[in-house]
This record gives structure tokens, C-alpha cells and sequence, in this order.
């Protein structure tokens, strides 16, 4: 069943579930799961230079964003990029390529 969920839909991603979070639990072990991939979603409205700056300050300040939660534990800048549920904005769009990460986004998407 989760084999299907990750192939049908780019959105989810294989996830585990580490057992020292859970110490209380009757297994010893990690579990193996599926998780949901998130997106920063903004509006068309939004400056491109506040997407942009934004975009930038989460990229470049890597190690820290994933301080945040512990689910980031094991992210690479490359993982923020699979799955994308969302159009791109032009100010992250800008990033990405200045980045040269535009070539790890599916073609479609970095089109306006």
C-alpha cells in the first residue's frame, strides 16, 4: 500500500518514525512510514524579492532550518525540491536558479 501512495503521488515521501521519540512505546525499533512532503505556499501577489529573500535565507541557512523540527533531521536541499505540490514563484524560481538548483525541479514547473 505505501509503495503506491509514493508512486501515485510525488507529494508523499518514504518517512521513519524514530523510536526515541517514543520511549514509552512496546517496540524497540524505528518505524517505517509514510509522511506528507510540505510546501510553502504564497500568494501570486507576494513581491518577487520577499519569495526571493525568503527562498535565499531558508537555503543558505540550511543546517538551522532543519534545527527546527526533528523530521528535518535527515533533509537535503535536493529533498525540498521532489514532489513539489505547488507552482513555483518567480522569486523562488530566480533562487533556484542562481542556486543551480533549477535543474533539480522538474522542467514543467520552473516555466512560467
Amino acid at each position: 500500500m505505501a509503495e503506491h501512495l509514493l508512486q501515485e503521488y510525488p507529494y508523499y515521501a518514504a518517512s521513519v518514525i524514530p523510536h526515541e521519540h517514543y520511549p514509552q512505546a512496546l517496540n524497540s525499533e524505528d518505524v517505517r512510514s509514510v509522511g506528507v512532503k510540505t510546501t510553502f505556499v504564497t500568494s501570486t501577489e507576494t513581491p518577487e524579492n520577499v519569495v526571493y529573500a525568503i527562498t535565499r535565507e531558508v537555503f543558505e541557512n540550511f543546517d538551522d532550518f532543519k534545527q527546527l523540527h526533528p523530521a528535518y533531521r535527515n533533509l537535503t536541499r535536493r529533498d525540498m525540491l521532489k514532489g513539489l505540490s505547488a507552482p513555483l514563484h518567480p522569486g523562488a524560481r530566480t533562487y533556484y536558479r542562481e542556486a543551480g538548483l533549477a535543474e533539480d525541479i522538474r522542467r514543467e514547473l520552473m516555466e512560467p
